[in-house]
């Protein structure tokens, strides 16, 4: 949930004012923008926030017009720094410096599960300044203020507040020597120019004391469930496959919702569907808040998680549980029975994902033999299949279908998916030798989600990633290449790939030096056509069998080449 300021925005002895709702870390430069929208002023770049209390201002520009002694960059300044010694900031307009705007802080606060912009009440049609401004409508601002949310709200911390801790003052020399060598601290330090030893201080003081009492914020799930509007608990609703709330109201919805996601059958129902690192971080999110560095892959595997039973906080992400969720969480994970089911579900999805993995399409009965194998249990196939069905919901990573289990990537619909997976179907039936990795291979490699060799592309990610196109995720970009280079494309089409559509290579020398890393990689990269082995394993194999040591072998094609013979 995030903690939002009710601001009232009026001109200087008129009755003409708008009330606007701002997420509390939104930056005193987007209430420029907002200013704009809501009075209908041309936008500008230079203007001043003056405080009542303090004597530095803040400044969108490199002058300032009232003349204040110090000054700070408004661009870095979160609004609720800005009232932590004031009720009210001055707006001065570069473009009219005599046009003023008073930023009240209201006294309310409200807790929202996602930022707004929101206008709250707004009183004036026309405003007196010689910038003009015209009458419009009240839906055109709200309209603009929520275009305004989704261009401004990507917010992330100027500072590295993983040494958040109260600050010692009793040695200030020392003490700002060590600021200094956070990362990126020297920027926020050349922002604060000749300012005085204490008063740079204290205002690390009270940005590092606001941090640690957000740190310590919980909330319950009441009060999460409060903040949403009724789409979002139906959302909810839907996502848990809940039924019999169609004809309810909001507040029906909310009392509904309260009682099912709190119910110890729901919960022990949800239990199950986790993944071990899932449960793990369970066992710390039951204790306290934790800051995560939430990518949108980590995301993607908490969501389980993620849906109604944790929040991300604007401060930074955290996953919290709702306080009033967490001694039923506790009493989960300290029962045996339900913890060793869970275990046994997890092993049988790792199972599941390194078969999609390896193979991208692999018939049930040989998962189940490796299973029955691995683990010296007898699991009949349609106990196995009743088990992974309910999973898919959850896992994402594999669909099973007619007696295969499908790597997600080929279970799509258009025509060119269906014809890979028929090929690699015939290809996968035919096929006795397949290649399996032992347990702890299984276990260690599964939560990287990358089972080849890992150095090899963190080596690939160092030499070629000033060359990476613009906008690009390096991360994903590296994940395209290694599926490309598993589920079967041809040595020179993921070339082709990476140099047309990935990374931009100056010219042919940088060129050659990207296909011998590619080649080293492609050599040691498990792939569908293969049965799971390396190119390398394979050539290992065929030596072997023209020994006479083992007669099975094969012949390395890539997926398109074998599709291409078909054809012809």
């Amino acid at each position: 949930m995030i903690t939002h300021f009710h601001v009232r925005l009026q001109i200087p002895d008129t009755d003409v004012y708008r009330d606007v709702i701002l997420p509390d870390s939104v930056i005193l430069g987007d209430i420029n923008q907002v200013i704009s929208v809501c009075f209908g002023w041309p936008m500008t770049l230079a203007y001043e926030f003056v405080p009542q209390q303090t004597r530095t201002s803040y400044l969108g520009d490199t002058e300032s017009f009232v003349g204040m002694k110090q000054s700070l960059d408004a661009e870095n300044i979160p609004v609720s720094f800005a009232f932590q010694k004031n009720r009210e900031l001055i707006y001065y307009c570069g473009t009219a410096p005599s046009d003023r705007i008073s930023v009240t802080l209201l006294p309310t606060k409200s807790l929202l599960p996602e930022p707004v912009f929101q206008l709250n009440y707004w009183h004036g049609e026309n405003q007196p300044c010689s910038l003009g401004g015209k009458p419009f409508l009240k839906q055109k601002v709200e309209d603009d203020l929520l275009a305004l949310r989704e261009e401004l709200y990507l917010l992330t911390d100027e500072f590295d507040y993983e040494t958040a801790l109260p600050l010692d003052t009793s040695d200030p020399a020392a003490l700002l020597e060590e600021l200094r060598k956070i990362n990126d601290m020297e920027e926020i330090f050349d922002l604060m120019g000749d300012l005085p030893q204490e008063e740079i201080l204290s205002l690390f003081g009270q940005m590092m004391n606001e941090f640690n009492s957000q740190m310590g914020q919980t909330y319950t799930l009441a009060q999460c469930l409060a903040g949403l509007n009724k789409a979002e608990l139906t959302d909810i609703a839907r996502y848990n496959h809940f039924k019999g709330f169609s004809r309810m109201n909001r507040a029906e919805l909310e009392a509904f919702l309260l009682q099912k996601l709190t119910s110890m059958e729901f919960l022990t129902e949800r239990f199950k569907t986790l993944t071990i690192p899932e449960v793990e971080l369970l066992r710390v999110l039951c204790d306290a808040n934790m800051p995560l560095d939430v990518t949108e892959a980590s995301l993607h595997s908490l969501y389980p998680l993620y849906c109604g039973l944790s929040y991300i906080d604007e401060t930074g992400h955290y996953l919290t549980v709702p306080e009033d969720m967490r001694q039923q969480y506790r009493q989960l994970l300290e029962n045996e029975s339900v913890m060793m089911e869970t275990q046994f579900y997890d092993m049988l999805h790792t199972f599941c994902y390194t078969a999609v993995y390896f193979y991208g399409a692999c018939p049930v009965r040989h998962l189940l033999r490796k299973i029955n194998e691995t683990m010296q249990l007898v699991i009949p196939s349609d106990e196995l299949e009743s088990i992974i069905c309910p999973t898919q919901h959850e896992r994402r990573d594999y669909v099973l279908r007619d007696g295969w289990i499908i790597a997600a990537e080929l279970a799509q619909d258009e025509p060119e998916y269906q014809r890979a997976l028929e090929v690699l179907k015939a290809m996968q039936n035919k096929r006795t030798d397949f290649f399996w990795p032992d347990m702890d291979q299984m276990e260690s490699l599964i939560f990287m989600r990358r089972l080849a060799d890992e150095t090899l592309y963190d080596e690939f990610s160092e030499a070629f990633r000033p060359y990476l196109g613009d906008g690009l995720n390096l991360i994903q970009a590296i994940a395209n290449m290694e599926y490309w280079i598993r589920s079967g494309v041809s040595f020179n089409d993921v070339m082709h790939r990476l140099t047309d559509t990935l990374f931009d290579i100056p010219d042919t020398e940088t060129l050659n030096v990207m296909a011998e890393h590619l080649k080293n990689i492609w050599n040691q990269t498990p792939m569908w056509t293969l049965g799971g082995y390396t190119p390398t394993q394979m050539r290992e194999k065929d030596q072997k069998a023209a020994a006479g040591s083992n007669p099975k072998g094969g012949k390395i094609i890539s997926l398109q080449e074998h599709r291409d013979k078909k054809k012809k």
